[in-house]
């Protein structure tokens, strides 16, 4: 759950980190949002807001002073639709990408890149019992994964791997 601490340069340069976590789902846009920072320092005329500290933001999304657009986007999203586009983030370079984009790279999540290739080398060619053995899955896992983008996530994502095209 995305959360910010929000306090303002104004308290800062006073020698004040005064302010408030924020919950961010319980914000509906950024104007909502805003209007919570205006409320919660109420007490200055023209507050200029300092977000000093945050958790559950996607990386790039959030700096001492500005909050991505695309953020809003992201936090509508469910649970693993947020995983997924995370995941495409911390392997892709283009930061750009819509969701619908993302989402036609996206093969899926598996326990392992090697578990991705197993299944869907077998999918694709029947493999007759005598000539498993001859294959080396090794092989064609590395051969693979230079069309494919690997994210291999956390404990926050039940250590999965996230398979991208790289086309």
């Amino acid at each position: 759950m995305p959360s910010v601490y929000v306090g303002t340069y104004g308290k800062y340069n006073d020698g004040s980190i005064a302010g408030k976590w924020l919950d961010m789902d319980n914000f509906t846009d950024e104007e909502d949002f805003f209007d919570a920072c205006h409320k919660l320092h109420k007490d200055e005329e023209d507050p200029e807001f300092m977000f000093q500290d945050y958790e559950g933001f996607p990386e790039g999304m959030i700096s001492e002073s500005h909050i991505d657009e695309k953020f809003w986007e992201w936090n509508e999203l469910d649970e693993d639709q947020k995983n997924m586009v995370e995941a495409y983030h911390s392997v892709a370079s283009n930061p750009e990408a819509t969701l619908s984009e993302i989402e036609d790279c996206f093969f899926g999540v598996w326990n392992s890149f090697s578990d991705y290739v197993y299944e869907a080398f077998t999918e694709c060619n029947e493999i007759p019992d005598h000539l498993q053995n001859y294959i080396d899955w090794e092989r064609v896992e590395r051969d693979w994964s230079y069309d494919f983008m690997i994210a291999e996530m956390g404990k926050n994502y039940n250590y999965g791997v996230y398979v991208f095209s790289n086309h």
